[in-house]
């Protein structure tokens, strides 16, 4: 069984049609005996977060707001790093190593690389991430949204076969309870 994920915001069509290019790519590179029984797309569970966020005298909140957004996106959704031919061989990978599989068109991806999906988060990693970005001084007021309902528990659990993403309501600054709030003292720092 083979499992994808997509952008959320792909029309059904797109969809059907990489999915039928991923069955083709697989069929053609396949083993002899191994048969591909399913391609799948997986679900998507939109998290939320919410805060009070102290930075410091020297902090943009801009920049400090994007910087959250990023590492969340990041934490959720690893970036898959692509290597060149030469970069693995200089890190002593075997010919047969790097060429197992189909011919990569843009990339080599390390195996050992690849991060299983988050099966349960706990709610500490989020003040753990944010508290890590340059220029944040303290977290407080912390609300984690879950299909925008709050979570109570201190870990959100997934369902087998779906995936975490993170509300596109995050990627705006917004006056609400739903919203990184940024703030230098007890001044709120207004965010574009």
């Amino acid at each position: 069984n083979v499992r994808l994920q997509l952008w959320d915001n792909l029309s059904p069509e797109k969809e059907k049609a990489t999915i039928e290019e991923v069955y083709e790519l697989l069929n053609a590179h396949r083993n002899l005996c191994t048969d591909i029984v399913e391609i799948s797309v997986l679900a998507t569970d939109k998290i939320g977060v919410a805060a009070d966020i102290s930075i410091n005298t020297n902090a943009i909140g801009e920049v400090v707001f994007d910087e959250i957004i990023h590492k969340l996106e990041k934490f959720l959704n690893p970036v898959v790093q692509l290597y060149s031919l030469e970069e693995l061989l200089k890190e002593g990978k075997t010919i047969d190593e790097i060429l197992e599989g189909p011919l990569p068109a843009h990339g080599f991806i390390k195996t050992e690389e690849l991060a299983a999906l988050h099966s349960e988060i706990y709610i500490s990693s989020f003040i753990e991430i944010i508290s890590k970005v340059e220029g944040v001084e303290e977290v407080q007021n912390l609300v984690v949204t879950f299909e925008g309902q709050s979570v109570d528990e201190n870990v959100i659990v997934f369902a087998e076969g779906r995936h975490p993403v993170l509300d596109e309501n995050m990627y705006r600054a917004k006056e609400d309870q739903s919203s990184l709030r940024m703030y230098r003292g007890d001044v709120k720092i207004d965010v574009d």
